[in-house]
């Protein structure tokens, strides 16, 4: 479970006021969905993603209202009382306004190293086939195909339509936020649960484009294989979905027999190492994890801190530096043989006062 949803929720809501102004021309619509621009904002900086093309729509917005100017400070003021309290409270704690992010990560690529237009279209062209066919880089889950089959399986329908154009406002509007956001979102950081929203805009657009193809048919064949289509589509998608939600301590669970703590050691292999801590720990109990991030069920999950320690690029001396760094009276350190001997040499030794067969927990010197 992460933020993400709640981050889509947000941008899809200043995307429909858009469109709701496009409707009846009530400004207040521009000023509902910047107020929701601003919550994105407050969930995740993700949301630039997002707020590009939203901020071109709504300055086509605000360029015809009567007083352009006027309602361009509005919205701006808006913008910033709203969404600006987060950045503020991130300076004043941290002395970064993005943090734990870092400024230029906005406009720096992670996926495309190469530099000249033709390798970067190229990996552009890519991208498509690379999240149907080939998603385990951009999908933090053991599905091949995160994206589905749906979007693939009727893109012949762009042929077989004909006239395939946005017929309306809103079409145009989806459409627009759709390609910049997916521009720009491919070209920074290709995950796809950063890319809910123009995947959400993509499956309406084809809905529509969809029905209008099935509504013109004469030929009850060709309706039926549609049907037969986006059904094997959607057996498909359900068939990912039990595979990344469900797992088999759940039947267990709800047939009574794991009670709520059985089902979490069962499940979540970083589970046992904070449950024994928070039974045996002091409630103000510091801990620094390594691959462990269950900060939820921690002792004190203000005083709960980690870093990712992946096998492919760990240094046993970084890992080392943040455990003393932390100051943290407890390490959760994971039961891998190639790093854990030189981190425990690295600290000195210390008690070890739990193990399971994933992560053991130590106690570290003052």
């Amino acid at each position: 479970m992460k933020n993400d949803l709640a981050l889509g929720l947000f941008e899809l809501l200043a995307l429909y006021a858009f469109i709701r102004w496009l409707r009846n021309r009530d400004f207040r619509w521009i000023l509902v969905g910047t107020f929701f621009i601003a919550q994105a904002f407050g969930v995740k900086h993700v949301a630039l993603f997002g707020s590009v093309p939203l901020v071109l729509l709504y300055s086509y917005a605000v360029w015809h209202q009567p007083r352009r100017w006027m309602s361009a400070t509005v919205v701006t003021a808006l913008l910033i009382a709203v969404g600006g309290c987060w950045a503020a409270r991130a300076y004043v704690l941290t002395g970064n306004p993005v943090a734990p992010e870092k400024l230029r990560a906005a406009r720096k690529p992670l996926d495309i190293r190469e530099k000249s237009v033709a390798t970067r279209a190229v990996r552009y062209a890519e991208v498509p086939r690379d999240l149907i066919f080939n998603g385990e880089r951009s999908f933090e889950s053991p599905l091949k195909s995160p994206a589905g089959i749906l979007l693939f399986a009727f893109a012949p329908l762009l042929v077989l339509a004909g006239s395939w154009r946005p017929r309306t406002g809103a079409q145009w509007a989806c459409v627009l936020f759709t390609v910049i956001y997916l521009l720009y979102w491919a070209f920074i950081l290709l995950k796809v649960r950063y890319a809910i929203p123009p995947f959400a805009c993509l499956g309406l657009l084809m809905a529509a484009l969809t029905k209008r193809f099935y509504d013109a048919q004469k030929w009850r064949v060709v309706g039926l294989s549609l049907i037969a289509v986006e059904t094997f589509a959607l057996v498909f998608a359900v068939m990912g979905l039990m595979i990344i939600e469900i797992n088999g301590p759940q039947f267990a669970y709800f047939a009574g027999r794991l009670d709520k703590p059985g089902y979490l050691r069962a499940a979540m292999q970083t589970y046992g190492s904070v449950e024994y801590l928070k039974h045996s720990a002091g409630p103000d109990a510091s801990v620094y994890g390594v691959d462990n991030f269950t900060r939820a069920y921690a002792p004190a999950p203000w005083k709960f801190d980690a870093m990712w320690c992946s096998p492919e690029s760990c240094v046993t001396s970084d890992v080392v530096a943040q455990v003393k760094k932390s100051g943290a009276r407890y390490a959760i350190l994971p039961e891998n043989p190639a790093i854990l001997p030189e981190i425990l040499d690295g600290l000195g030794r210390p008690e070890r006062l739990y193990q399971d067969p994933y992560f053991s927990v130590y106690q570290l010197r003052p």
